[in-house]
């Protein structure tokens, strides 16, 4: 399994490269340098977990022989998470809205982006604590599959929107997948 999830992550780190590359050809530099002060925003904020889902990452796989204690743990982290989100999706939101000049259509589909890969996030950790990794791989080769194949589209007729919608479509098709997992932690 592990010549799978590796390459799985190299496939998807390379169309993810591909794609940037393509995506600042197009875009050019006014439109690329948005997107990497949305970035910015994005890195500062991501951090919103507070260490929890690195902790749950480090310890949970201690407590899958109790199902019982570890469905309370990944309940209580993920409840945890929702409401932390939720704030700093807030908080996102009027601090990008009054420090940059964004279009709304913009600034929605990147706070959308930002909630759906942070909950892909949390998935991909409740999967690798359950150590699952086949799933990963599997998603990761879905996600870099279906990267360039709505992007080039996407970016060439919708410019930076397209270019959010392109890298957003892949995680919430994998989220809504998952909902089960989600609604079984909430």
């Amino acid at each position: 399994e592990t010549p799978l999830v590796l390459g799985a992550t190299f496939a998807l780190r390379f169309s993810k490269f591909f794609i940037f590359i393509y995506a600042a050809k197009i875009l050019g530099p006014s439109e690329w340098g948005l997107w990497t002060i949305l970035l910015i925003f994005s890195m500062y904020f991501s951090h919103f977990h507070m260490g929890l889902i690195n902790a749950f990452n480090r310890e949970g796989t201690l407590y899958l022989d109790d199902k019982n204690y570890f469905q309370y743990l990944s309940k209580n982290i993920f409840s945890g998470q929702i409401i932390l989100l939720f704030l700093f999706s807030l908080a996102l939101f009027f601090t990008m809205n009054f420090s940059i000049e964004l279009n709304k259509t913009t600034l929605i589909l990147f706070l959308v982006y930002f909630i759906v890969s942070q909950l892909y996030y949390f998935i991909e950790i409740y999967f690798k604590v359950q150590i699952d990794f086949i799933k990963i791989a599997y998603f990761q080769i879905f996600h870099a599959v279906l990267l360039p194949l709505v992007s080039f589209f996407l970016i060439n007729e919708y410019s930076l929107n397209g270019f959010l919608l392109s890298l957003l479509l892949p995680p919430i098709v994998l989220v809504l997948i998952n909902i089960n997992v989600l609604s079984n932690l909430i």
